[in-house]
């Protein structure tokens, strides 16, 4: 299992609400049993989080996640898709699981959510 754990504040102006949508549970059991994914994983988080302390920007974030979730081919067909439609917004995936989030700033947040 994973030895290391950081935990980064990102300060994010107040302005920023998270968008998330769910589209299901993700076993994570055969993920996490794979020694080959376990160090892909561990490689990329690190490369990732060197990138985030040079810049602590949402922008950042938000695509270092994504790169992370693609990079490790972790994220979700349905949210690979959804990045392809939404190609203005920086979207990712959470780990492990099928919900999607992105940061948006408060005042489009109405206009991004709607249908």
């Amino acid at each position: 299992m994973f030895s290391l754990f950081l935990q980064i504040s990102v300060d994010i102006d107040k302005s920023y609400r998270v968008l998330w949508c769910s589209f299901g549970e993700l076993s994570t059991k055969k993920i996490l049993a794979d020694v080959n994914k376990q160090k892909i994983i561990q490689e990329e988080g690190k490369r990732c989080l060197n990138e985030l302390l040079i810049d602590k920007s949402p922008h950042n974030f938000m695509k270092l996640s994504n790169e992370f979730a693609r990079n490790t081919d972790l994220m979700d067909p349905t949210i690979c898709t959804l990045n392809d439609a939404l190609p203005n917004l920086l979207i990712s995936q959470a780990m492990l699981g099928k919900t999607a989030f992105t940061l948006a700033k408060e005042n489009k947040t109405e206009k991004t959510a709607s249908p």
